[in-house]
């Protein structure tokens, strides 16, 4: 969400760095959208499979690259490709998380305030991206604020390490075929 504030902010200094043609300058945040609605369901599938915290892991990982990636684009397909990356991303930790707060959280208020922190998270990261990306751009450039973001995602995960529950059962492939011929 800081990223997409970033983009909304930085496109008109981002597409004069990078040579970008006006027909390409919607794809930066659309493709982010598109990327992130295509991959969720598959995601929250796969999350089923292979555990929700193994997902979140992948996904802080997977965000770190990719927002680093945007930062050394050196043109604007490269950008538009990251920022797909990015939304594949969220929409592996989406589902994972969604499932971490519905499993793994007490019924009630514990679990209310669990849902509404991940909802408010989107909004609060779009705002600080749009202050903070402000900053970044007429400061030192867009680049150091997609930096900000990959710095971030590897400081959670490696948070997520420790911070979050492991899985109760590890489902294998044999407990899925077995479930399968059930």
């Amino acid at each position: 969400s800081f990223c997409n504030g970033v983009i909304v902010v930085g496109l008109p200094s981002i597409a004069a760095s990078l040579q970008m043609q006006g027909s390409l300058l919607l794809w930066p945040t659309s493709v982010f959208y598109l990327t992130a609605g295509a991959c969720l369901m598959l995601a929250g599938s796969i999350a089923d499979v292979l555990g929700t915290r193994p997902m979140v892991l992948t996904a802080s990982a997977l965000l770190a690259v990719s927002a680093a990636c945007c930062g050394v684009s050196r043109n604007g397909a490269e950008l538009i490709a990251f920022r797909g990356l990015q939304g594949i991303s969220n929409a592996i930790a989406v589902p994972a998380s969604v499932s971490i707060i519905s499993t793994r959280v007490q019924d009630g208020q514990p679990r209310n305030i669990g849902f509404s922190c991940l909802g408010f998270a989107a909004p609060l990261g779009f705002l600080l991206g749009l202050v903070l990306g402000g900053v970044f751009v007429d400061g030192v450039g867009w680049r150091p604020a997609f930096y900000l973001v990959a710095a971030a995602s590897c400081a959670t995960g490696f948070v997520g390490v420790w911070v979050l529950p492991k899985d109760e059962k590890p489902k294998t492939w044999d407990c899925v075929r077995k479930q399968l011929k059930d």
